[in-house]
């Protein structure tokens, strides 16, 4: 009996081995692979996706064993963009790989993708065979050289892809905000010594469930405390929305805003309450100075028209009538990028100051106006820029008046929020 059950386990052993080594390997071919490139949202995931179809390839009734794909993920293959001269572009995060019942999809969010995929020339590189288990329990192979040519001239971003990006990531009102630049100047009154100046900005969606709820925060600080320029202003509570996004034009495309927060001068000696209304839309893009570089992203200017109410917080030896006032401006951000790797980044702010008394204790000028210009080159290999930014005009907290050459780096502008998700934006 011991030995009958010894030759049937003996048997079923042998017959599972030969059954697994009769799992197959199929080559497949580059005309059985349909790729497809796609910008945009979801509720998870914001960037380009490639996406490779391999319907036409799977024998009937059979899928993509999706379960071993998400097990074996770390064995999968180096995915890289590469140009027809086989030139490295860009890596893509096989860690974000998935598989659907009959499809691969690479996605991937860093900013850098954009200027990789302007290229028309790109194809996926592989270092090695992509093994793709079947629900069947075969295999179907894909090679380099086949993933080369299914991909090859394939992966190309158009201008309205690039639009759908911005879009994507909240649009360019959201983009220009989110920023952040560090830089050096002579003091003013002793050359010999040296300023260190920190300017950020930030906005985004803190609770994704949320979208309507934003938060805010911009500033600019430096180690000398008295510098007339430094701010800082916080606003928890945000609320607003874009309209239009179909429409991508100005005045059709655009976004109502309420803010409520605190802003104050670095050593918060005035400090108020800011509550205000913005309107922003976008401008014609004018201005190409990429002289052909299809590589480069170009955002639409933003214009943001503001009404706002000050209250001043910090002084209880005046009157409240005189701690009351207001502004009505307007801002503009305008992106200009030059040739392959230099860019042109305006900002500036002009504002009609409100009440007569408020003017007086801060002997404010009616109209307040400040701009920066700043002249970007940006360094390869690495997310920052070597900068020279030249501020002129009046900080609207205190009103005081001065202009100064900032030599310094930044944080690249698109890729601070290479992965934020937006729920918005515009073209």
């Amino acid at each position: 009996m011991k030995a009958l059950r010894f030759l049937f386990f003996a048997f079923a052993g042998i017959v599972g081995v030969a059954t697994a080594s009769m799992a197959s390997e199929t080559l497949v071919p580059s005309n059985k692979l349909k790729v497809n490139l796609t910008v945009g949202t979801t509720t998870s995931f914001t960037g380009v996706a490639i996406a490779i179809n391999l319907k036409q390839a799977l024998p009937a009734h059979v899928l993509i064993d999706r379960a071993e794909f998400a097990a074996t993920r770390d064995a999968l293959p180096r995915f890289e963009l590469r140009d027809e001269q086989n030139n490295f572009a860009f890596e893509l995060d096989k860690g974000r790989a998935a598989a659907a019942e009959t499809m691969l999809q690479l996605v991937e969010q860093r900013t850098d993708v954009i200027e990789a995929l302007s290229n028309r020339r790109n194809y996926i590189f592989i270092d090695k065979p992509l093994k793709i288990k079947l629900t069947n329990g075969d295999y179907l192979v894909i090679t380099p050289k086949v993933l080369k040519e299914a991909t090859l001239a394939e992966l190309e971003l158009t201008e309205k892809d690039r639009e759908m990006w911005v879009e994507a990531r909240g649009g360019a009102h959201t983009l220009y905000q989110n920023k952040i630049d560090f830089g050096m100047r002579s003091d003013a009154a002793d050359s010999s010594r040296k300023e260190f100046v920190l300017t950020f900005s930030y906005f985004g969606v803190p609770v994704q469930s949320a979208p309507w709820w934003s938060v805010a925060a911009k500033g600019q600080l430096s180690t000398n405390k008295q510098d007339p320029l430094s701010k800082l202003a916080f606003f928890p509570l945000t609320v607003g929305r874009w309209f239009g996004l179909d429409e991508g034009g100005m005045f059709s495309t655009g976004e109502l805003r309420a803010w409520i927060g605190l802003e104050g001068d670095q050593p918060l000696n005035k400090t108020r309450i800011n509550g205000s209304f913005t309107y922003t839309t976008i401008l014609p893009n004018i201005i190409d100075l990429t002289f052909g570089d299809q590589r480069r992203l170009r955002l639409k200017p933003v214009i943001k028209v503001s009404a706002e109410y000050w209250n001043e917080i910090n002084d209880d030896r005046v009157p409240d009538n005189l701690q009351k006032g207001g502004r009505i401006g307007c801002e503009l951000y305008y992106f200009i990028p030059v040739m392959e790797r230099y860019s042109f980044l305006i900002e500036g702010n002009v504002g009609f100051i409100l009440g007569d008394t408020f003017k007086k204790k801060h002997n404010a000028d009616d109209v307040v106006s400040r701009f920066d210009v700043t002249l970007g080159y940006e360094v390869a290999g690495a997310d920052l820029k070597v900068l020279a930014k030249y501020s002129f005009g009046q900080n609207d907290i205190n009103f005081q008046r001065d202009d100064r050459l900032l030599l310094g780096l930044a944080i690249d502008l698109f890729k601070t929020i290479g992965g934020a998700h937006a729920e918005s934006g515009t073209k």
